[in-house]
C-alpha cells in the first residue's frame, strides 16, 4: 500500500502538495479551490456544492444535489455522493453553472462505508483515476481482538466522455510523475531527523523546515530544493523564538508562524520569495489557510456555545481576510462532510442510535 500511500495521503506521509495536472487544489474535505478562476467550490450546510467567488464572497452557482467536490479540471469539477453504504456515485458538473455532464454509480462492498470512508481524484494523461479507502474498526462493550478492516478501490473513468472504463478493490497504478523522487541530499537529512516539518512541492521546488542553532537560539530557516537536481537555493533564517511555526499552506506557496498577543499575531512567508508578506491579528493560534489576489483564505473550525441552555455547534467557515489590513471580507460555512448513519454491523431496522459515520 506504499504508493497508494504517498500519492493519496500525501500529508499524512510527510509530502505536502497541491493536485498535479489540474486547475487547482483540495484545501479541507469538501472544498476544492480553483487556483486559475479564483473560485473555490465547497459543502454547504444542506450538503449541496456552492461555486463561490475568492474576490468577494458570493455564490455563483449551487448544484442540484448532494456531493462533495473532489477534483476540478478542464471545465469539469468531479464530486461525489457518498451517503450510500453499498454505492458510490461519482459525476461531473460543468464548472459554470454545475448542471450535470456525467454519471457513474460505482458499487462498494457491504459495509464500505460504516467506517472511515475516504475518497481522492486525481488525472492519469486522458483518464481520471478515483481512490477510495474504508477503515472499519471493530466496535463492542468489551476488549476484542479483532482486526481492523481496510478496503481499498478505484475507478478509471474517460477524462473527455465520463465513462467508466474499469474499477477494481485495489489500489490503482501511480502515474510516474506523481512519484516524488526525493533527491539524495534532501533524503539524508530527513533520514538523519534535521528536518522539523513535512516536505512541501510546490512547482519544482521542495522546501521544508530547519531549526538550526545559533548563539544558544533557535533559529527557523527556510530551506528549498530544486526538485530535478537536487541542488540547494539560499537557506533564509526566518524567526527565532519570539514565533511558532504553524505550518505551510495548502498549496506550499506560503508559510504561518504566530505569536500570542491580545489573541494571536499571524506573521504569513512566501516559500519561493523567503520574506515575510502580511502580519494580521487573529483569534486562533493557526489554521489551514492559502493566499489568493491580496487575500488570506484560512478555516476556522466549528465552536460550540449555550444558547438558551442547549449546547450547540457552528459549522466551520471559510473566511477571507485582506492581508494589508487584517479587515475580514466575508465568510462562509462549510458544511459537515460526516455522514449520519446506522451503527455498525447492526441492521437499520433494529438501530436505535444514530451514530456519526467518521469521514478523514
Amino acid at each position: 500500500m506504499k504508493s497508494f500511500c504517498l500519492l493519496v495521503l500525501a500529508v499524512a506521509c510527510g509530502i505536502v502538495g497541491a493536485q498535479r495536472n489540474a486547475l487547482g487544489f483540495e484545501f479541507a474535505q469538501g472544498v476544492i479551490v480553483d487556483t486559475l478562476h479564483s473560485i473555490v467550490y465547497m459543502m454547504n450546510p444542506e450538503r449541496s456544492i456552492d461555486a463561490v467567488s475568492l474576490s468577494a464572497g458570493e455564490v455563483i452557482a449551487t448544484s442540484g444535489r448532494g456531493a462533495k467536490p473532489l477534483l476540478v479540471y478542464d471545465n469539469v469539477l468531479l464530486a461525489t455522493d457518498e451517503t450510500q453504504t453499498d454505492l458510490l456515485s461519482i459525476f461531473g458538473l460543468n464548472t459554470k453553472d454545475l448542471k450535470p455532464r456525467f454519471h457513474v454509480d460505482l458499487p462498494l462492498p457491504n459495509l464500505v462505508q460504516t467506517g472511515s470512508f475516504y475518497a481522492s481524484a486525481w488525472i492519469d494523461s486522458n483518464e481520471i483515476i478515483v481512490g477510495w479507502r474504508s477503515i472499519r474498526r471493530p466496535t463492542s462493550a468489551i476488549p476484542t481482538h479483532e482486526p481492523t478492516h481496510v478496503t481499498v478501490g478505484f475507478a478509471r473513468i474517460d477524462r473527455s466522455t465520463g465513462r467508466l472504463i474499469a474499477t477494481g478493490q485495489d489500489e490503482p497504478s501511480v502515474p510516474q510523475t506523481y512519484q516524488v523522487k526525493l533527491p539524495d541530499a534532501v533524503r539524508k537529512l530527513a533520514h538523519e531527523g534535521a528536518l522539523a516539518s513535512p516536505f512541501c512541492w510546490l512547482d519544482n521546488i521542495i522546501a521544508a523546515i530547519q531549526y538550526v542553532e545559533k548563539d544558544g537560539h533557535k533559529i527557523v530557516t527556510l530551506r528549498r530544493w530544486d526538485r530535478h537536481t537536487g541542488e540547494g537555493l539560499p537557506a533564509v533564517s526566518l524567526f527565532g523564538d519570539e514565533l511558532s511555526f504553524r505550518g505551510f499552506s495548502r498549496d506550499c506557496r506560503n508559510l504561518l508562524a504566530s505569536r500570542g498577543g491580545d489573541g494571536w499575531i499571524w506573521h504569513i512567508y512566501s516559500v519561493v520569495r523567503g520574506i515575510q508578506i502580511a502580519e494580521i491579528r487573529n483569534s486562533l493560534p493557526g489554521a489551514e489557510f492559502f493566499v489568493s489576489e491580496g487575500k488570506l483564505i484560512y478555516e476556522s473550525p466549528a465552536m460550540g456555545a449555550a444558547i438558551y441552555g442547549r449546547f450547540r455547534v457552528a459549522s466551520p467557515r471559510l473566511v477571507a481576510v485582506e492581508l494589508n489590513t487584517g479587515r475580514e471580507l466575508w465568510g462562509r460555512p462549510v458544511g459537515e462532510t460526516v455522514n449520519v448513519g446506522p451503527y455498525p454491523g447492526n441492521p437499520p431496522s433494529r438501530s436505535t442510535t444514530q451514530i456519526p459515520t467518521e469521514r478523514k
